[in-house]
C-alpha cells in the first residue's frame, strides 16, 4: 500500500509539473529559429493569356503608337467579349473603363481630356482607384480651380456674416431675449471691424489669380484667353491696391516709431504699386521732412566752433581720452569755454567707461544726454549712446527689465489685450470701444490669472531681459556687473529648464556650490540625450551624443551618452523604413507568400508560437530586413528581440513593388490614408525594384525613417469624420442662469495645402 500511494503521488506531481509548464509555454513567446521566419518564395504561376488579355495588349500597343483606329478596334473587342460572356467577369468589366481612360489620355486637347474624364467617372463598373484618379483629372483645370478658390472666398465671407448674426441670437436665448439688441449690435460692430482688418484680396483670391495666369501661360491662344486676360488685369490692379494700402499703413507706423527712412522706403514702394494712394503720398512727404530735419541737426551738431579752443587743450583732451588716465579735476579743468564744455564732458564720460568705471562714466553720459539739444551740441550723441543696447548693455538691461515687469503686470490684468486693442487699422477710440466689454470681462477674471499664472502657459516676458544680459557679458566679460548678470542668467535658464545654458552660467557665478553643480551636470547631460533622441538624422544624433560624452565624462549621463553613441555607431543602418505589424495584418498581400512570405503564425496573436512585435519589419539597407519579435516576457513595452535577415533580390523586388502599389491604392480608395512625401523612401524603393541595393547608400542624408501604418494605428479605433452638412452644431451653456442654447455655426472652407505661399 505505501508503495502504491508513493507511486500515485509521483504521478500527480508529474501531471502538475506538465500542466504548469504548458501554462508557462502558452504565456511566453516560443523561441524562433532565424531560417523559420520566412516561407519559401512562392513561384509566380505562368498564365495563359485569354482573348481579353490579347485585346488589352493590342490596346496598350496602339496607345503607345497613338493609333486611334487600332485603339477603337481593341476597345470594341473588349466590349464584345464582355457582352458575350455568359457569366459576368468582374475583372473584364473593370478593365473596360480603364481602357477607355487610356484611349482618352491620347487626346491632344487637355480640355477635351478633362471632359472625357468627367463623363467616364462615377460609373457602376469603375474601380474606386479609377474614380479617384478621374476626379483629380477633371478638377485639374486652371479655370475651374480659380473659380473654386473664388467660391471659397465668398463662402468664407458668408460664413463670417452668418455666424455674426447666429452667435448673438443664441446668446439672447440664454438671457430670455432681453439683451438681444446689445449682443446683436456688438457682434455686428465686431464683424465690421474684422472685415476692415481683413485682407481685401486674400489668399484665396491670390490663388485664383495665379491659376488664371498659369492658364494664359499654357493656353495663350484659347477662346477664353481674352476674357481671362481681362480678369487677370483686374485682379492684379486689386492686388496692387491692397498691397499699397498695407505698405502705406506700415509706413505710418514706422514714422510714428521714429524711423522715417523705413517709412520713406515703404511709402515709395506703395506709390509704385498704386500711384493714387493718398496715404502713401502723405507719409512719404512726412518722412522726407523728418529726414531733412535729422540731416540739419547732424550738420549743426558737427559744426561745433573749435576756434575758441587752443590746439594745446585739444591735444591734451585727446591724449587723456586715449590714455584713459584720471580725468577728475584735471579733465574738468580743461573746460574753459561754453563751446568746449559739452565736448569735454563727453570725453570724460567716454574715458571712464573705457577704463572700466562704468557707474561714473554712464552717470556723466546720462547727465549730458538730458540737456536740451538746442543748447548742447553733444546731447544728441550722448543720448544715442545711452539708448543704444550694444553700447550701453547694462542700461538696456535695466530699461528692459522695467518694461517687461510692466508688460507682465498688464498681461495679468488684461490678458490678451495687454498689447492694445485687436483691430489696429481702426482709429484707437473706436478700437478700444469695441473691445471694452471683453476687456472688462478679462479684468474681472484677472484674480484667476494671478492664481494660476505659475502653472499656466504665459508669454516669456524675461526673454528680452536675458538678451540684454547676454549682450552685457559678451561686451564686458570682466565688467563691473558681470557677477550680477551671471547670477540673473543662471536663475533665468534654470527657470526655463535649459540646464545646459544654466551650467554654462554657473561657471561664471562666484562661490557656486559643488553639490549643486554636480546635480546640474546630470540634468544637462539628460537634456542633451533627450535632444539626441528627438533628432531623426543619425549623424546629428551621434554628434550630439559624442559631444555629451566628451563634455560630461565623469557623469552618469555622459557615460550613458557614450554607450548610446557606441550603439548608434555599431547599429547604424543605411535605411529605416518600417512596416508595422498592424499594416501587415491589414494588407495581407504584402505579407503573403508571393511577396514577403512571413509565416502566418508569427502574426496570429498567439505568443506560444512566436509573435511579431507591433513595430514590425524594417528595411535597413541593401537586401537586409530587420524583424522585431516580442521579448521573452511577452510584454510589448519591453525592448523587442531583433533579427536581421538577408533576402533574395527577387523577394525584395516583389516586396517593395507590392508595398508601394498597396500604399498608393489605399490612398486612392481612402483619401485619409495619405502618403506623406518622402523622396528618400521613394528613391530606395525604386532602387530596390531595379536591383541596385547591393551597394547601399550609407550617407545619413539618404536614410528614410518612413513608417507604413495601418488605419487603426493612424486614426485609432474610431476615425473622426466631418459632417456632410456645411455647418456645425454649437452648444452653449450659462452657469449663472443655468441656461443652455444651441445654434448652427457655418463652417469655413478648408485651406489648400499651398495656401501659406499666398499670404
Amino acid at each position: 500500500m505505501p508503495s502504491r500511494r508513493k507511486l500515485a503521488d509521483h504521478v500527480a506531481a508529474s501531471v502538475c509539473a506538465f500542466t504548469l509548464a504548458t501554462c508557462v509555454a502558452c504565456t511566453t513567446p516560443a523561441p524562433f529559429v532565424e531560417h523559420s521566419i520566412l516561407l519559401p518564395l512562392a513561384p509566380m504561376a505562368a498564365l495563359q493569356p485569354s482573348d481579353s488579355d490579347l485585346a488589352t495588349r493590342d490596346l496598350v500597343r496602339a496607345a503607345l503608337l497613338t493609333d486611334r483606329r487600332a485603339m477603337d478596334e481593341s476597345l470594341a473587342t473588349l466590349t464584345t467579349l464582355a457582352e458575350n460572356n455568359d457569366e459576368p467577369d468582374r475583372d473584364l468589366m473593370r478593365r473596360i473603363p480603364m481602357s477607355r481612360d487610356l484611349r482618352n489620355a491620347t487626346l491632344d486637347d487637355p480640355a477635351a481630356y478633362r471632359d472625357a474624364c468627367e463623363s467616364l467617372k462615377n460609373r457602376k463598373d469603375n474601380d474606386p482607384r479609377l474614380d479617384s484618379r478621374l476626379e483629380e483629372c477633371s478638377e485639374d483645370d486652371f479655370l475651374r480651380l480659380a473659380q473654386r478658390r473664388i467660391r471659397d472666398s465668398r463662402e468664407t465671407i458668408w460664413a463670417e456674416t452668418y455666424n455674426a448674426v447666429a452667435d448673438p441670437l443664441s446668446r439672447s436665448l440664454l438671457s430670455g431675449g432681453v439683451l438681444t439688441p446689445y449682443y446683436l449690435a456688438n457682434s455686428v460692430a465686431t464683424y465690421l471691424a474684422r472685415i476692415n482688418e481683413r485682407d481685401a484680396f486674400g489668399a484665396q483670391m491670390r490663388q485664383a489669380l495665379v491659376h488664371r495666369e498659369r492658364y494664359l501661360a499654357r493656353f495663350p491662344d484659347s477662346e477664353e484667353s481674352a476674357e481671362v486676360t481681362l480678369q487677370v488685369e483686374k485682379g492684379r490692379a486689386k492686388l496692387h491696391h491692397e498691397e499699397a494700402r498695407k505698405l502705406a499703413f506700415h509706413s505710418g507706423v514706422a514714422i510714428k516709431n521714429g524711423n522715417p527712412r523705413m517709412g520713406d522706403v515703404l511709402a515709395k514702394r506703395a506709390l509704385e504699386l498704386d500711384p493714387e494712394n493718398k496715404k502713401a503720398a502723405e507719409h512719404g512727404d512726412r518722412a522726407r521732412e523728418m529726414i531733412e530735419k535729422q540731416q540739419r541737426d547732424r550738420i549743426r551738431s558737427q559744426s561745433v566752433a573749435f576756434e575758441s579752443v587752443s590746439l594745446e587743450d585739444a591735444t591734451r583732451a585727446t591724449g587723456l581720452l586715449l590714455a584713459g588716465s584720471d580725468l577728475g579735476a584735471e579733465g574738468l579743468s580743461l573746460l574753459r569755454s561754453d563751446a568746449y564744455e559739452d565736448v569735454g564732458l563727453y570725453i570724460v564720460a567716454s574715458a571712464l567707461i573705457e577704463r572700466g568705471d562704468e557707474r561714473a562714466g554712464w552717470d556723466h553720459m546720462r547727465d549730458l544726454s538730458g540737456r536740451a539739444p538746442n543748447s548742447s551740441a553733444m546731447a544728441r550723441h550722448a543720448r544715442a549712446l545711452v539708448r543704444d543696447p550694444a553700447q550701453n548693455p547694462y542700461g538696456s538691461f535695466n530699461r528692459v527689465s522695467a518694461t517687461q515687469r510692466n508688460t507682465k503686470l498688464r498681461w495679468r490684468f488684461f490678458g490678451p489685450f495687454f498689447e492694445g486693442p485687436r483691430y489696429r487699422r481702426l482709429p484707437a477710440p473706436i478700437a478700444f470701444l469695441l473691445d471694452t466689454p471683453l476687456v472688462i470681462n478679462t479684468f474681472l477674471f484677472s484674480p484667476v490669472r494671478f492664481i494660476f499664472s505659475p502653472v499656466s502657459k504665459q508669454p516669456n516676458f524675461k526673454r528680452p531681459v536675458a538678451i540684454a544680459a547676454y549682450r552685457y557679458l559678451d561686451r564686458n566679460p570682466e565688467g563691473e556687473y558681470k557677477d550680477k548678470m551671471a547670477r540673473w542668467l543662471f536663475d533665468y535658464e534654470s527657470g526655463q529648464k535649459n540646464w545646459t545654458a544654466a551650467l554654462r552660467m554657473a561657471d561664471y557665478v562666484p562661490n557656486f556650490e559643488v553639490e549643486e553643480r554636480t546635480e546640474l551636470v546630470e540634468k544637462a547631460a539628460e537634456q542633451q540625450i533627450a535632444s539626441a533622441d528627438r533628432s531623426e538624422r543619425r549623424d546629428q544624433k551621434n554628434s550630439t551624443l559624442r559631444h555629451t560624452a566628451r563634455e560630461f565624462p565623469d557623469s552618469a549621463g555622459g557615460h550613458q551618452a557614450g554607450l548610446a553613441a557606441r550603439y548608434q555607431r555599431e547599429g547604424a543602418t543605411a535605411q529605416s523604413i518600417r512596416m508595422t505589424k498592424g499594416f501587415l495584418i491589414e494588407n495581407p498581400q504584402v505579407a503573403g507568400p508571393r511577396t514577403l512570405g512571413l509565416r502566418p503564425e508569427l502574426i496570429d496573436g498567439e505568443n506560444s508560437n512566436g509573435e511579431l512585435h507591433p513595430r514590425g519589419v524594417s528595411f535597413i539597407g541593401g537586401r537586409y530586413l530587420e524583424f522585431e519579435f516580442l521579448a521573452e516576457s511577452g510584454d510589448e513595452d519591453d525592448p523587442p528581440e531583433k533579427v536581421r535577415k538577408k533576402v533574395s533580390q527577387e523577394r525584395l523586388t516583389r516586396l517593395v513593388s507590392v508595398l508601394d502599389d498597396t500604399a498608393r491604392r489605399n490612398y486612392r480608395v481612402d483619401p485619409d490614408s495619405d502618403i506623406a512625401a518622402d523622396p528618400r523612401r521613394d528613391l530606395f524603393i525604386e532602387r530596390a525594384r531595379l536591383g541596385l541595393t547591393d551597394k547601399p547608400d550609407v550617407r545619413a542624408t539618404a536614410q528614410s525613417t518612413y513608417v507604413f501604418e495601418s488605419a487603426r494605428e493612424r486614426f485609432g479605433i474610431v476615425r473622426g469624420r466631418e459632417s456632410a452638412l456645411p455647418f456645425d452644431l454649437v452648444v452653449r451653456g450659462d452657469l449663472s442662469s443655468a441656461g443652455i442654447a444651441a445654434f448652427p455655426r457655418w463652417r469655413k472652407p478648408k485651406k489648400t495645402p499651398d495656401a501659406f505661399l499666398y499670404r
